[in-house]
Formats: C-alpha cells, structure tokens, sequence
C-alpha cells in the first residue's frame, strides 16, 4: 500500500509491504529511503479471545489474481 500525504508545504510519502514486514519512508531531498521493520501482524484467532465475540467466515474470492480469505469478527458492545 503506497500513500502519500500533503501536509503543507511538503509532501510524506509511505510504502508498506506487510508481506515482508517492512515500510519504507523515501527521503526526495537527500535521495534515500528509510527502512523500518514492522510488528508482526496479530493472528486471526486474537479477537476470539472475547468468549462474546462471533467469528463468521466469509469465504473465498479472487481480488486483483490473489485468492483472499475473508472473516468478519463482531464484538458485543458494552453495556454502561
């Protein structure tokens, strides 16, 4: 995922490859692009950790030539 942002006057912008676990931020006045190794992702079962919570599978499909998998996890809201 590239995004680039436009805070005035400069321009920021960032690269993120979650599959290697890196982002990269690219430095145009001084030619270079700086490095940063990412957390791991969390895995998929963390939100069961809720006993409240649903996980409902969404099944599979194509997107852009990569086979995704989906879930749609819901948490109860709290009640005041």
């Amino acid at each position: 995922m590239v995004r680039a942002l436009k805070p005035a006057p400069i321009w920021m912008t960032e690269i993120f490859d979650p599959v290697a676990g890196v982002a990269y931020l690219p430095d145009d006045d001084n030619k270079v692009a700086h490095r940063m190794v990412l957390p791991p992702a969390p895995t998929a079962a963390a939100p069961a950790a809720n006993p409240r919570a649903t996980v409902e599978r969404l099944g599979s499909k194509t997107v852009d030539g990569v086979m995704a998998e989906g879930t749609r996890t819901v948490m109860p809201r709290l009640t005041i």
